[in-house]
């Protein structure tokens, strides 16, 4: 699986009879088959993923990544301890679609841009915590 800015922005597809699509601002990649994000714990999506684990996170970011990971996931931590609004969901990636065309290249996916300071630390403080899970071994 290929690494990505943390900036990135990427889109989360949960199931339960219907697909849904939401955001996901700064997924963390965890080794070649893992992916951490968070999720607020009041978030129907992190409904629907408890009672239907099959997920997808489509990525498209600079350096000409486009793919989507798709596999079980699951929550690791909740609440997250850096983050008690959140929870940490895991995805262990079981297939890859490699959505790259030999006719064009992704030279910039979707970014986030810091609007303010607050902002900017918001993010940092819970990749970090999304860091401290994966370091933990969850």
């Amino acid at each position: 699986m290929p690494e990505w800015p943390d900036k990135t922005i990427a889109v989360l597809s949960t199931e339960n009879g219907e697909i849904h699509a939401i955001p996901i601002t700064a997924p963390l990649r965890v080794g070649d088959r893992r992916i951490l994000f968070r999720l607020k714990r009041c978030r129907e999506s992190l409904a629907r993923l408890r009672e239907h684990p099959k997920v997808a996170l489509t990525i498209f970011a600079k350096g000409n990544l486009a793919f989507t990971a798709r596999g079980p996931a699951r929550i690791v931590q909740e609440p997250m301890l850096g983050a008690p609004m959140f929870a940490a969901v895991a995805i262990d990636v079981e297939n890859i679609d490699d959505h790259r065309q030999r006719d064009f290249a992704v030279d910039s996916g979707v970014s986030l841009d810091w609007t303010n300071e607050r902002t900017q630390r918001f993010v940092q403080e819970h990749l970090n915590a999304l860091r401290d899970v994966a370091a933990s071994g969850e």
